[in-house]
């Protein structure tokens, strides 16, 4: 069945309106760029080069990835919602993608990690939910 566009506005008026009174939630940023402790733009404003920093992909792992504790901070800090960047500037994806190699599934150690949010947030009564912004960093895409 096909919304029209009215329906459609509506849900998204909804969506709307649901965002702006749930007010504070958590934006998780956590990517290559974390194993360098300097920002998520640090590719670019210091100039590494692409193929020096996909060198950092052999050394990505989940080790401080723990959804569970994240969640229960940010309930107990009154937040609604939290949304998990999985692929940021650099082109580094933390899910398995069949755009680009350049992910934590095909070139680190590491586990999908977008979907080991998901019960943590629930268990929470957290609306989780993730971003991605393809760019053209290491993976040229």
């Amino acid at each position: 069945m096909l919304m029209s566009d009215k329906e459609e506005t509506v849900t998204t008026r909804e969506k709307i309106r649901w965002f702006k009174n749930a007010r504070l939630g958590l934006f998780i940023h956590w990517g290559l760029y974390s194993l360098l402790g300097r920002g998520e733009w640090v590719m670019y404003r210091e100039r590494i080069s692409k193929e020096e920093y996909a060198k950092l992909a052999d050394r990505f792992t989940p080790r401080f990835f723990d959804p569970e504790l994240w969640c229960l901070a940010a309930k107990q800090a009154g937040m609604k919602y939290l949304v998990l960047t999985t692929c940021h500037c650099d082109g580094f994806a933390l899910f398995d993608s069949q755009h680009d190699d350049f992910n934590s599934v095909k070139t680190a150690r590491a586990a999908i990690l977008s979907p080991s949010l998901w019960p943590p947030a629930a268990s929470t009564d957290l609306v989780w939910g993730c971003t991605t912004r393809w760019a053209t960093g290491v993976s040229g895409s």
